[in-house]
C-alpha cells in the first residue's frame, strides 16, 4: 500500500504540475478573450469616470476627431433623449422626459435647466438673431474705434462726431432690442413656453386650444403653429401674456415641410406642390413645382445680399430661390426623388437623391461640383477636407473639390447620436445612455 502510494506521488505529481499550469494558462486565456469592448464597456458602466474613459478611447482611437474638447454626462438625469443645435446653444432633452439643458457648445458649460416635463417637439429659436446682434455688434464696436481715432484728429468737425456718437446709441439701443427678443420656444403637451435664451427665464406660457402637429416658428413678433391636419396656422402674439390670439389662414393645400422664417417672411411647401412665402395671412410670393416637397426647406445665405430658400422636390430637382421674390436663381435635375433634407456648408450644398447618389453642388450657382454613391450624409468640414457619412455608417474623409475618399474610420456602434456643427465644425457624440463628447479633429497633419 504504502509502495502504491509512493509510486503515486512520484508518478502524479507531474501530472498534478501539468494540470496547474493548464488551468493557469487557461484563465490567462479566457481571460483575455472576454477583454472585448462590450465586455470594458460593461465593466466601466460600474463607474462614471471610466465609463467616460472608455468612450473617450473609442472617439480618438476611431474616429479622426481626436481632439476632445469638453465630455458630459446625463446619467442621473434618465441618459440623454434627444440634442438639438441652434447657434451657440446645445440642448439636451434627458430620457428622464423632465429636464431641457441648454449648454454653451463651446465650453459645454451648463447656461440653465427648464424643468417642466417632456418637449412634444425639439426648442425652436428665432435663427436669425444671433447672426443679427453678432452682425451689430461689429458695427457698433467698429463706429467706437473709428470715434475714438476721429476725436483726436484736427479739422473734425464736431457734428460729424456727434452722428457717430448717436449712430452708436442707436445700435446699441438695436442691441437691446434683438437681445430681448432672442427667445427659446418649448411645447410642453399643449402649453408654449418662451424662454429667454441667455438665462432660461420664463417670459410667459400660453396654452393652446387646438394640437400642434409641428415644431413652432418664432419670428420677432410672432410664432407660427401649424395645427393637427396641417391645414392651417396658428399666430401667436409674442407681447400677449395671455393667450394665442384666434387669427388663422388656410394654406392652399395640406403643410409638407418645416415652417422656416427669415425675416419678413414665412415659408412652407404644400401638397398642392408649391412653395409659398408669407407675412401675417397675406401670401407675398408662391412658386410651383411638379411634385410635391417632403424635405425641410433650408435657408443658406450665397452672399452677403442673398439668402436663398432651398427645396429638395420629389420631382427630381433642388431649387434655389430668392427668399424676397421666389424668383427661381437655379434649378439643379438628379435622376430621382429626393426626399432628405439638403445641407449647406462652405459655400456648397450636399444633397442625397433617393437612388443614393450624392451631389456636391455650388450654393451660388448650382453648378455639379461632384457627385458619388459612396456617401449619404455630410457631417462636418475640417481644414483640409470635409466628413460624410458612407453607406454603411461609416465615416468618410472626403477631398472637397473631386469627392475622392481619403480614409474611412468605423463609426463606434457605441454612439447613438453624433451631431456637427457646420459653422465650428465642432463634433458632439452621444450616447443614450447620457454621455456627450464635442470634439474636433486632429490638429496633426494628415
Amino acid at each position: 500500500m504504502l509502495k502504491q502510494v509512493r509510486i503515486f506521488s512520484v508518478i502524479g505529481m507531474p501530472v498534478i504540475i501539468a494540470l496547474l499550469l493548464f488551468s493557469n494558462c487557461a484563465e490567462r486565456f479566457t481571460t483575455k478573450a472576454e477583454v472585448t469592448p462590450k465586455t470594458r464597456l460593461a465593466q466601466a458602466k460600474r463607474s462614471p469616470e471610466k465609463t467616460e474613459k472608455f468612450y473617450t478611447e473609442l472617439i480618438t482611437n476611431s474616429t479622426p476627431f481626436k481632439n476632445i474638447l469638453w465630455p458630459n454626462s446625463y446619467t442621473d438625469f434618465g441618459g440623454i433623449k434627444r440634442i438639438t443645435l441652434f447657434a451657440d446653444n446645445l440642448f439636451i432633452e434627458t430620457g428622464d422626459s423632465k429636464s431641457l439643458f441648454a449648454l454653451d457648445t463651446v465650453s459645454g458649460n451648463t447656461k440653465w435647466v427648464f424643468q417642466e416635463g417632456e418637449l412634444l417637439f425639439p426648442p425652436s429659436i428665432i435663427t436669425e438673431l444671433p447672426l443679427q446682434v453678432e452682425r451689430l455688434r461689429k458695427e457698433r464696436d467698429e463706429l467706437i474705434v473709428k470715434y475714438q481715432d476721429e476725436r483726436y484728429k484736427k479739422g473734425v468737425l464736431s457734428a460729424d462726431l456727434d452722428k457717430m456718437k448717436t449712430d452708436i446709441s442707436t445700435l446699441k439701443t438695436n442691441i437691446e432690442t434683438k437681445l430681448s427678443r432672442d427667445s427659446v420656444y418649448a411645447m410642453v403637451g399643449l402649453t408654449l413656453f418662451c424662454l429667454t435664451r441667455s438665462g432660461g427665464d420664463r417670459l410667459w406660457s400660453k396654452e393652446l386650444k387646438f394640437v400642434p402637429s409641428g415644431i413652432p416658428c418664432p419670428s420677432e413678433n410672432i410664432t407660427y403653429i401649424p395645427a393637427m391636419g396641417n391645414d392651417r396656422i396658428y399666430m401667436a402674439n409674442n407681447f400677449d401674456p395671455i393667450a394665442v390670439t384666434q387669427n388663422w389662414f388656410h394654406p392652399s393645400g395640406r403643410i409638407t415641410s418645416n415652417i422656416v422664417y427669415s425675416d419678413p417672411f414665412i415659408y412652407y411647401a404644400t401638397d398642392n406642390n408649391r412653395i409659398y412665402a408669407m407675412m401675417a395671412d397675406e401670401v407675398r410670393w408662391d412658386y410651383d413645382v411638379e411634385s410635391r416637397i417632403t424635405a425641410d426647406l433650408v435657408l443658406a445665405k450665397a452672399s452677403p445680399t442673398e439668402t436663398f430658400i432651398l427645396a429638395a422636390s420629389t420631382d427630381y430637382a433642388i431649387y434655389a430661390l430668392n427668399k424676397n421674390t421666389g424668383k427661381e436663381h437655379w434649378k439643379f435635375e438628379t435622376a430621382a426623388p429626393i426626399t432628405t433634407t439638403p445641407s449647406v456648408s462652405g459655400g456648397q450644398v450636399y444633397v442625397l437623391s433617393d437612388n443614393n447618389a450624392m451631389f456636391c453642388l455650388s450654393l451660388l450657382d448650382g453648378k455639379e461640383i461632384w457627385r458619388s454613391q459612396s456617401y449619404k450624409k455630410f457631417l462636418a468640414r475640417g481644414k483640409e477636407r470635409v466628413y460624410m457619412y458612407g453607406m454603411k455608417g461609416e465615416i468618410c474623409a472626403v477631398e472637397e473639390k473631386t469627392g475622392e475618399k481619403l480614409e474611412t474610420y468605423p463609426v463606434p456602434a457605441k454612439f447613438d447620436f453624433i451631431l456637427a456643427d457646420p459653422e465650428t465644425s465642432i463634433v458632439y457624440f452621444v450616447t443614450q445612455d447620457g454621455f456627450i463628447f464635442a470634439a474636433t479633429e486632429s490638429e496633426l497633419k494628415y
